[in-house]
């Protein structure tokens, strides 16, 4: 009796170590984060501030010119809404594949953007674009709803050499 207490015990721990560790589909999750780029990308060109607040998740870190903040809720969502009331963007485009990287359990992932940005003030849809090159990291928690951002950390390409870049790109 005290054998096949053993034996059950063990193949009891194996199913349960087995369930702990499944493999995780990356490749599944890195889908999920690259078609969420393609709908910020959409919900940024159509000035849909609701689906870029939607995408964010708190407490929210923030790190850009030189400072760590971290907004709330209703800070994020004045943030985009006048931004999207105040600007249309005619261009948030990927310079590069975005680099995922996922943890081994899927609960984290970071991934790095390089974009072309361009943009007119709502009210003059005619106006010269202002053009920019940013490369960010943001960072998103695995939650119930799905991939939700918990962080950025945002650049823009200097001036002086901006302006070469953006000539290569509009030619």
């Amino acid at each position: 009796m005290r054998f096949h207490s053993i034996i059950l015990f063990l193949c009891v721990s194996g199913l349960i170590i087995q369930g702990c560790c499944e493999k995780v589909d990356q490749q599944a999750h890195r889908q999920q984060l690259l078609r969420l780029n393609e709908e910020m990308r959409a919900a940024h060109l159509s000035g849909d501030a609701q689906t870029i607040i939607a995408n964010h998740a708190y407490p929210y870190t923030k790190v850009n010119g030189g400072r760590i903040t971290h907004p709330s809720e209703e800070d994020i969502i004045i943030r985009f809404e006048n931004y999207m009331s105040s600007m249309k963007l005619t261009a948030w485009d990927d310079l590069a594949e975005p680099i995922v990287m996922i943890s081994e359990d899927a609960t984290l992932a970071t991934v790095f953007y390089r974009k072309h940005l361009a943009m007119v003030p709502a009210d003059q849809p005619d106006a010269e674009p202002m053009e920019g090159i940013y490369a960010w990291q943001s960072t998103y928690k695995m939650t119930p709803d799905g991939w939700k951002q918990v962080s950025d950390i945002l650049t823009s390409l200097p001036e002086e050499q901006l302006t070469e870049e953006l000539a290569t790109l509009n030619k």
